[in-house]
């Protein structure tokens, strides 16, 4: 996919309208199994629509060794251990809890399964008992188990296989009453520009960040590692910049708190168009420049949501921050850490291919 190729995308990714005017619906269902990892299946064994993390993905049912019995229950989702997904799929049904059909009953259970075993990001759980309603408990099914009832709430935030990422308006509103109900710090600095940065994190797969990040720091940004705040901290500082830039992906998804018309600077680290960002610029109205500043050639093709991915002062980021702040900088390819990145990606791969093989040949 060439660069020119990549802005018609995009522009047209932009040209549609996100927010949806359809009205919400609470379904309910009978003898449902939910399978952890997985999802939801209805009486007659087919797997139900929406119920893992995203509505693209589906299962086929088979039968469980053994399953727990709950007579009655709300299903609010399926959620994984990444920020990105926890404030867009983690959020997209609980509005049933402000809906005229909520009321707190004891025989109720309110549930949920995750993706994989990994726990989930403590601000996650934050962000929940902030929205929940003050009595509401949730409940991980780990194991099978049969719901004798099972109400289903529609998702506010959907994903589309022809237009991509759409949203409702109980997705805004659920996202207004965190801005509103979260608690303010009130020894917490803001700053009018703030780079969200992935340096410090041991889970770090971008090469060259650390040259992007410096020349944001000689524009003024004030440099910002979120795992060094709250979840207060840092809403607070989303919501009172004026300029948000991050490297696209998990981080960049944190503009959904930005207020309308901030200037956000959205770093792109591969050729993967990332719809959820789309999405969120069009809930708040920001004024978002996508900037190409990356040669990712050992990014995964089949999942190149998970890197590795190699960052460059590139024509278009030394065009971009001249025009915008004045800053006066060379593109620059350091060409010795790209050859790094080349052969550790190779290495990592030849690792990861010789596990495949061990398991394949000797843990049957």
């Amino acid at each position: 996919m060439n660069e020119l190729t990549i802005k018609n995308d995009l522009r047209n990714h932009k040209q549609i309208n996100r927010l949806q005017e359809n009205i919400l619906s609470i379904k309910h269902y009978t003898n449902v199994t939910i399978i952890p990892y997985q999802g939801c299946f209805d009486n007659d064994k087919q797997f139900i629509d929406g119920t893992w993390l995203h509505e693209i993905t589906s299962f086929q049912y088979k039968e469980p060794i053994d399953t727990l019995n709950i007579k009655k229950a709300v299903y609010i989702g399926c959620f994984v251990n990444i920020w990105g997904h926890c404030i867009t799929d983690g959020l997209k049904r609980l509005w049933y809890f402000y809906s005229k059909e909520f009321k707190i009953q004891d025989d109720v259970e309110f549930v949920f399964i995750k993706v994989n075993p990994l726990p989930l990001p403590e601000n996650f759980y934050k962000i929940l008992k902030y929205i929940l309603p003050e009595k509401i408990k949730i409940k991980e099914i780990e194991s099978p188990a049969l719901i004798d009832e099972l109400i289903i709430p529609d998702v506010s935030f959907y994903s589309s296989l022809n237009e991509g990422k759409l949203f409702y308006k109980e997705y805004l509103f659920i996202l207004n009453l965190l801005k509103q109900k979260y608690n303010k710090p009130l020894k917490t600095e803001s700053y009018d520009k703030i780079y969200l940065s992935r340096t410090n994190l041991k889970t770090h797969i971008e090469y060259g960040e650390k040259y992007i990040e410096k020349i944001f720091d000689n524009a003024g940004f004030k440099i910002i590692h979120p795992e060094n705040y709250s979840l207060e901290e840092q809403l607070f500082l989303y919501e009172n910049c004026n300029y948000f830039a991050s490297l696209e992906g998990s981080g960049a998804h944190n503009s959904v708190f930005c207020k309308p018309e901030t200037y956000v600077i959205i770093l792109r680290k591969s050729n993967f168009i990332n719809g959820y960002q789309i999405a969120i610029d069009k809930m708040n109205n920001t004024k978002t420049s996508y900037i190409d500043c990356n040669c990712s050639i050992m990014n995964s093709k089949k999942k190149p949501w998970a890197g590795p991915y190699f960052l460059y002062i590139s024509k278009q980021l030394s065009s971009y921050m001249n025009q915008t702040f004045s800053l006066h900088i060379k593109s620059h390819f350091p060409f010795f850490l790209f050859v790094k990145y080349f052969f550790s990606s190779l290495l990592y791969n030849a690792i990861n291919f010789l596990r495949f093989l061990y398991h394949k040949l000797f843990r049957k």
